[in-house]
């Protein structure tokens, strides 16, 4: 499995240069977005505001654990999300972002609350058929650090029109470094999206589960 979490980012990345899509930190204008995860890393839970189509703000609300559960990090952000390119193909589009947020972070090893600092990046493509995404987040304190870097392929189970309920089945590689040092992880998606709403779910090779959504209003 370690191998199909490899291949699943070679993947994506080759991919990069035609296109690139997830659940993005922008969805439009003038809309907020909810967006929440948990998975065997930690939980993360997100509330943006767009006031135009290319950039957004909100807050930021993540905690990550380690392997063996004898430390847990938790940071709570500022964050703003920038809209760099898009791509409006005629039967595709492609995205690229950054985003920056400044907050403060904690854990359960050490007293007190230190400043922290968020950057990170993604890239997107999809058609009605195909989806790829990679993604890369950064977190920092005086007293640690975290690196999480994501990618996905994923295939419709049959064609859907924006209105309708799209369902796809999604492979992700996912791997953690810094402080909570990790190998690299596998997953396997079930993905269900209709116009505002979307949510995930799936198992990875380590047994455990993984699980996503999100809202847009």
């Amino acid at each position: 499995m370690k191998r199909l979490a490899r291949a699943a980012v070679a993947a994506a990345l080759l991919a990069l240069p035609v296109a690139a899509a997830v659940a993005r930190p922008i969805a439009y204008a003038d809309a907020t977005t909810v967006m929440g995860d948990r998975s065997r890393d930690g939980r993360e839970l997100s509330v943006f505001h767009a006031p135009r189509h290319w950039w957004s703000a909100g807050v930021v609300h993540l905690v990550l654990d380690a392997a063996d559960s004898r430390a847990q990090h938790q940071l709570d952000l500022v964050r703003a999300n920038y809209l760099v390119r898009r791509w409006n193909l005629p039967k595709a589009q492609a995205n690229a972002y950054v985003w920056g947020g400044v907050g403060r972070g904690r854990g359960r090893e050490f007293d007190g609350g230190e400043l922290a600092w968020n950057a990170g990046f993604q890239l997107d493509y999809e058609t009605l058929w195909f989806y790829s995404m990679v993604k890369s987040d950064w977190h920092r304190t005086s007293s640690f650090q975290h690196r999480m870097d994501t990618a996905q392929l994923g295939v419709a189970l049959y064609e859907h029109a924006w209105d309708r309920l799209a369902t796809w089945v999604v492979l992700q590689g996912r791997h953690m470094s810094g402080d909570f040092t990790r190998d690299a992880e596998a997953a396997l998606l079930l993905r269900f999206f209709r116009k505002t709403h979307w949510i995930e779910a799936g198992i990875t090779d380590k047994g455990g589960f993984t699980t996503m959504f999100m809202v847009n209003f």
